[in-house]
């Protein structure tokens, strides 16, 4: 048996509430999103050492992204860029003039690239399709089929293309033949960053950065993990705050990767034992 409530105290409730909205709710935002005690930004400082910079050439390949979030980047082999765009167009430059050598429309919705070496240059697109051109002469070498949403520009090495994709997977394939030699699937969280870094290749290993934030060596040969460990345990109450992916490219220099998590820390490596030598947040 419940309790009614008088008609008098249901109209001062009433009353109360309207008073309140009419007020602007300042009480009621303040309790219910609280106040912003974020760190406000760094300030901006002069630059003590400006570097002059002389633009050689400038070209355009495509009619642009439009609205679809896609992180596109060239690549550099030999004496040739190669560059693509969203509408499918991929291109051969000169790096020394700007002249394109050749352009070739390959009827996709490129959403990962480039990626060169091995004499052919590499595109992904948003249905999963790859497409490998000649770097001679923009001709077709190959194509191929992933599981998702290519996001990340392949990586050619040591006779392998390695393509990562959305839902977490590696697919290797000959770079002369496009034949499929093994593909390796990662965990995902359920919540993750639009993106993927692109993974490494060298002395016979794969080193990628994960969306759970791990960091992740497969033999190339194989497909096989060898190594793997945590960069950045996922921390907070919601999935927002617990996002921890690794979508900034790794970096090696000497024997030392460098990697950045998000909402992680930068994180120095020895690849001789996989010790932490140093993180800052």
């Amino acid at each position: 048996m419940t309790a009614s409530v008088p008609t008098p105290l249901r109209r001062l409730a009433a009353a109360a509430v309207l008073a309140a909205l009419s007020s602007g709710c300042s009480w009621l935002t303040s309790w219910a999103i609280g106040t912003d005690n974020s760190a406000p930004p760094a300030e901006l400082v002069s630059i003590a050492n400006p570097i002059s910079i002389q633009r050689v050439w400038d070209v355009s390949i495509g009619d642009g992204a439009g609205k679809a979030f896609v992180r596109l980047q060239p690549a550099f082999d030999g004496d040739a860029l190669y560059a693509a765009a969203r509408d499918g167009d991929v291109a051969a430059i000169d790096a020394a003039t700007g002249n394109k050598r050749w352009t070739r429309d390959t009827d996709l919705a490129i959403s990962g690239g480039v990626g060169a070496g091995a004499g052919i240059v590499v595109v992904g697109s948003s249905k999963g399709e790859i497409v490998a051109l000649r770097q001679a002469d923009g001709a077709v070498a190959w194509k191929a089929q992933v599981s998702s949403e290519v996001l990340a520009p392949p990586r050619i090495g040591e006779g392998i293309v390695l393509v990562r994709v959305a839902d977490g997977r590696f697919f290797a394939f000959d770079a002369a033949s496009g034949r499929q030699l093994w593909n390796y699937a990662a965990s995902v969280p359920l919540l993750s960053l639009r993106g993927a870094s692109a993974p490494l290749i060298g002395q016979g290993i794969a080193i990628a950065g994960l969306d759970n934030g791990r960091l992740l060596l497969l033999d190339l040969k194989s497909g096989r993990p060898v190594f793997e460990r945590t960069l950045a345990p996922p921390r907070g109450k919601t999935e927002m705050d617990r996002l921890v992916d690794v979508d900034a490219e790794p970096r090696i220099a000497g024997s030392v990767l460098y990697i950045a998590p998000f909402h992680g820390a930068v994180t120095a490596i020895d690849l001789s034992n996989g010790s932490t030598l140093w993180n800052r947040d």
